[in-house]
């Protein structure tokens, strides 16, 4: 089973080869891991000669078979129908951007790799509709539900509908227009669409009922305003009538509630430090036995004690200690299970568990290349800012020093900012500084997702205040910690956190020697008049909610005002098709501190978008990064220096 997997998805196993930038840089070369309702094949997303393809492998013969996508496309992602696969493609915009988008197209093939169909065909056609897929239909081995979009029309206005999708032809039947512009559906366990909700532009959520019965009204069941609880639909129990939505009443950390048309308050039957992330479904795709959340590393809680998912996923986890393990997906009886295995230094690991046989059998490794021994552990921290608001994070000391102090730190900002997070995982960026030799703060500042909807909303028109506070508080309680040496500390980050880096050493010109931003944000006003964002009524709204409106008061607030002030080192990359954040914002950022004579070093992403997807220019910035970190605040930059103790 396993060599006849690796075969179909990589070319070889680098395991005993040391940690490469290379290979931190490089893709998953597994993707999904699902196996058929019948228990018969698993289907993959793989690495096949540089392009992500359709992988089909009988589980008992080891036989299989790759589909290959013409020459600009791969494969999206994909479900089991039945015996039929349905997929989506994606592929670059055109020739001078490298990330792929997804087509809006859906085709399908048999299990062992026949009867390829079209069931959504746009090129050439004239087709502006996009068709993506809301949900597969438990029990039901020859339909999927679908929305449709046709993007003809004023993208703002634009109003999808719920369609019953045949999986051997593409026939569809239309069951349900949503009642609002931009909306998602969610389905019940019989495939109706039951839930549509959007925002609007003011940022003011709405969810819409109906019941399952054929030609059901919708009704309003939540309208709130952007400053209100945060209700969202995430699926049916498996009485079909009772509902779970992620809720954050009054504010606090989401929990899970219950609503139904004959109960309609929302009650809570979970509670958590953190918010809800997704529910773990029944092998049968009826309901749900668990709740996953990341307080600080994963967790699930039990919804069903009894059922047999969660006495499975019990004892499956005492094979893990240590570990976040999942059922990806598993066959209508429950005899076969994919099981993925994951953490801050294992990528993921795919196995199959046979329930019958009680044996768990290593199936593939996302990235086969990667030692976990080679990688640096990351761990959970929280502290308290200067208001005394509790802030929470994730710690990397680098692997030569794993139990080290005052090391030299790098404090890396994830990007969003509201809504994102940083989670317990293994994620590239980190262990690019962390292996070599730099310890990595990451930060979960206010505005971040994960901690309910007052923490995140306490975030809005605080950029550069409270937001960067938390980021400054952070570094301050590492010091005073002993884990970072105070003359050796750099911040870095990506989008929001590239305003984040640039604007942390204009205002706290004594606390660090460097900076490094990627693809950020340097003048607020530019930001309200350049880039995607504005070019909706929504993103005007949302920019101004928070991010004000003051003219003067955005000045006071952008890095590109404070170039004669910056004493730190300087590293800016941009990305030449970022259409978010348009190279502009790096160019001005780079002229200001040119005519304040502080020349940064400066990196154009050739190809890229808002963020770099080509390993190789990944590669490159990670290299460039390293060598601009070790010339700053490495050891040979630290020559001569005493070892800083906390400050008294």
């Amino acid at each position: 089973m396993s060599s006849a997997l690796l075969a179909l998805s990589v070319t070889a196993a680098y395991a005993a080869e040391p940690i490469a930038l290379e290979g931190l840089a490089r893709h998953d070369a597994v993707g999904e891991v699902k196996i058929s309702p019948d228990g018969r094949t698993i289907a993959l997303a793989a690495k096949v000669k540089g392009k992500r393809v359709l992988s089909l492998v009988e589980v008992d013969t080891q036989k299989g078979v790759n589909l290959r996508p013409l020459e600009k496309d791969e494969l999206g992602e994909f479900w089991w129908v039945g015996n039929r696969v349905v997929y989506n493609l994606r592929q670059p915009l055109s020739n001078r951007m490298n990330v792929p988008v997804y087509t809006g197209e859906l085709f399908a093939v048999n299990a062992d790799g026949s009867g390829k169909q079209t069931l959504v065909d746009r090129r050439g056609t004239g087709n502006t509709e996009v068709v993506e897929v809301i949900a597969a239909i438990p029990g039901d081995t020859e339909h999927l539900l679908v929305s449709s979009t046709n993007y003809f029309q004023n993208a703002e206005r634009v109003v999808p509908t719920a369609q019953l999708m045949a999986v051997d032809g593409g026939r569809r039947k239309t069951i349900a227009t949503a009642p609002l512009a931009q909306a998602r559906f969610v389905a019940d366990n019989a495939g109706n669409a039951r839930f549509a909700y959007a925002e609007d532009t003011q940022m003011g959520l709405k969810v819409y009922y109906r019941e399952a019965a054929e030609g059901s009204e919708w009704r309003v069941i939540v309208e709130e305003k952007a400053e209100g609880r945060s209700l969202i639909p995430l699926g049916f129990a498996a009485d079909n009538e009772t509902a779970y939505f992620r809720c954050s009443l009054a504010g606090e950390p989401h929990a899970l509630c219950t609503w139904s048309a004959k109960a309609p308050d929302f009650g809570p039957v979970w509670r958590g430090e953190s918010d809800v992330e997704a529910l773990a479904p029944r092998f049968d795709g009826r309901g749900s036995f668990g709740v996953l959340s990341m307080p600080g590393r994963r967790a699930i809680s039990l919804l069903d004690k009894n059922a047999t998912e969660a006495k499975l996923l019990a004892r499956t986890m005492q094979r893990f200690p240590g570990e976040s393990v999942s059922f990806t997906s598993a066959s209508s009886d429950g005899r076969r299970v994919i099981v993925e295995v994951s953490s801050d230094i294992n990528p993921g690991t795919f196995y199959l568990l046979d329930t019958k046989a009680d044996t768990v059998t290593f199936l593939l490794s996302r990235r086969p290349w990667i030692n976990a021994d080679q990688l640096a552990p990351t761990e959970p921290i929280q502290f308290a800012a200067r208001d005394g608001v509790s802030v929470s994070g994730y710690l990397t000391r680098p692997l030569q020093s794993p139990d080290g102090k005052y090391l030299p730190l790098v404090v890396l900002v994830h990007g969003g900012p509201y809504g994102v997070r940083d989670r317990w995982e293994f994620t590239p960026d980190v262990q690019a500084l962390a292996t070599r030799g730099y310890a990595v703060l990451q930060v979960n500042y206010r505005g971040s997702g994960g901690y309910g909807a007052k923490f995140e909303r306490s975030g809005w028109g605080e950029w550069g205040r409270a937001m960067q506070n938390d980021l400054t508080d952070a570094t301050r309680w590492a010091v005073k910690e002993g884990i970072a040496d105070r003359n050796r500390l750099c911040i870095m980050g990506g989008s929001y956190g590239g305003y984040a880096a640039l604007m942390g050493v204009s205002v706290e010109p004594d606390l660090y020697q460097c900076a490094i931003g990627y693809v950020g944000v340097y003048d607020l006003r530019l930001m309200k008049k350049r880039g995607d964002i504005p070019q909706s009524s929504y993103g005007k709204n949302y920019l101004q909610r928070v991010l004000g409106t003051d003219e003067d008061e955005l000045a006071r607030r952008s890095p590109v005002e404070y170039a004669d002030a910056i004493t730190a080192k300087v590293f800016l990359v941009a990305a030449e098709n970022d259409s978010r954040v348009p190279p502009l914002h790096s160019e001005r950022m780079r002229d200001a501190l040119k005519r304040a004579g502080k020349a940064p070093e400066y990196l154009l992403g050739r190809g890229e978008g808002h963020g770099f997807y080509d390993p190789k220019n990944v590669e490159a910035f990670y290299e460039r990064s390293l060598k601009f970190l070790d010339s700053a605040i490495g050891e040979k930059a630290g020559a001569g220096r005493s070892v800083s103790a906390p400050a008294p």
